[in-house]
């Protein structure tokens, strides 16, 4: 079990992930600049633990942050937009938690829970993407929503479908 500290690092243009953490190993990333990731700026899987505190990331060819496989990733006060998929998708039993961050000009949905994935998002604001601000799919798959300001995405605001289970706490959703 490994823990690292990356701290006021610029990552841009890496053929695969910017940040990739795995197999119960911890990453927390402060004051980082990850860009033109050919995969997820960061991708958390097989058990790994990663925060991303005062980040910011841009033009992701995945979304900017994938958690899955029981990974556990916080995003906090960071910064996401700009990426040609999703800015943060959750799913295969991954957990996230995103606090006072933005998410902006997605190409696709800007958090996206599914597949038995669960994501408390806190404080944040998702904005002009290209479909649904929200998306969550699927049995098992679980968000919570509280003081999130969600408004002018391409589709839903907010979108549970196949079984996704939603809680929402004080929220503006609009398009």
């Amino acid at each position: 079990k490994g823990e690292v500290l990356l701290k006021d690092t610029r990552i841009s243009n890496p053929r695969g992930p910017g940040i990739e953490v795995r197999g119960c190993a911890r990453l927390l990333a402060i004051k980082c600049s990850l860009s033109a990731c050919d995969k997820a700026a960061a991708y958390a899987h097989a058990n790994g633990t990663l925060e991303l505190r005062q980040c910011v990331m841009t033009h992701s060819a995945f979304a900017a942050v994938e958690c899955v496989g029981g990974a556990r990733v916080v995003v906090r006060n960071c910064s996401i937009s700009d990426g040609f998929k999703g800015g943060v998708f959750v799913h295969s039993n991954g957990r996230a938690e995103v606090h006072t961050s933005q998410i902006a000009r997605c190409g696709m949905a800007g958090v996206h829970v599914k597949w038995g994935g669960a994501c408390r998002i806190e404080g944040s604001c998702i904005s002009d993407g290209m479909q649904a601000g929200i998306l969550v799919e699927g049995v098992s798959s679980a968000l919570e929503i509280a003081d999130t300001q969600v408004e002018g995405n391409g589709g839903h605001s907010i979108l549970v479908m196949d079984g996704g289970h939603l809680c929402v706490l004080q929220n503006d959703a609009s398009t």
